[in-house]
């Protein structure tokens, strides 16, 4: 008698036969927008406006539709904030 699909796959998942390529790369959970608003300190209707407009400062951070939500990639956000960090540059000491 031959196998289902199903014996097929948990016979090669126990063999160490399935693919290895998710296991070597680590993959960072999707943040909701709520937790990106706090992040960046804005109200999350701020994100949903540059979303549907296209326009603003957040206009360019990158978004997923997932069903009906939304999800930010943590790099991207980081990415967002690390573009626009300036350091001071007071007077120079004499």
């Amino acid at each position: 008698m031959s196998k289902t699909w199903r014996d097929r796959r948990k016979s090669r998942a126990r063999n160490g036969t399935a693919s290895t390529a998710a296991a070597s790369t680590t993959i960072r959970p999707l943040l909701p927008e709520v937790e990106v608003a706090a992040i960046l300190n804005i109200p999350k209707q701020t994100l949903r406006n540059a979303r549907t407009t296209g326009t603003g400062d957040f206009a360019s951070l990158r978004w997923f539709k997932l069903g009906p939500r939304v999800r930010y990639r943590p790099e991207d956000v980081e990415g967002w904030v690390a573009e626009r960090e300036r350091v001071h540059e007071g007077p120079e000491a004499a």
